[in-house]
């Protein structure tokens, strides 16, 4: 297991991944323990959490291999983030 990854582990607090252009979906779901979220999409690094109050949005933004690093957000992503930003619930952070 990842040194750093072990390190996080031991805080003993819930910790949250959002991928960066070298990453998938895919490899955060299998490798990384999440704290407690919603998952929004079964495909793509989509969910929200709360904490305080607040509520948190991650949205998968990783296009495929050939656009990338520039990211896309699909149609049924935009969705999600329509469907988050209405006022009812937590405030979105």
């Amino acid at each position: 297991m990842n040194q750093d990854l072990q390190k996080f582990e031991r805080l003993n607090v819930p910790i949250y991944y959002a991928n960066g252009n070298h990453d998938t979906a895919q490899d955060i779901r299998e490798y990384m323990q999440m704290g407690p979220k919603t998952d929004l999409m079964e495909d793509e690094l989509v969910y929200r959490f709360d904490v305080k109050g607040n509520r948190f949005l991650v949205i998968d933004g990783r296009a495929d291999d050939e656009l990338d690093p520039h990211g896309m957000i699909s149609d049924k992503q935009l969705d999600v983030l329509r469907q988050e930003c209405t006022p009812d619930g937590p405030p979105l952070t």
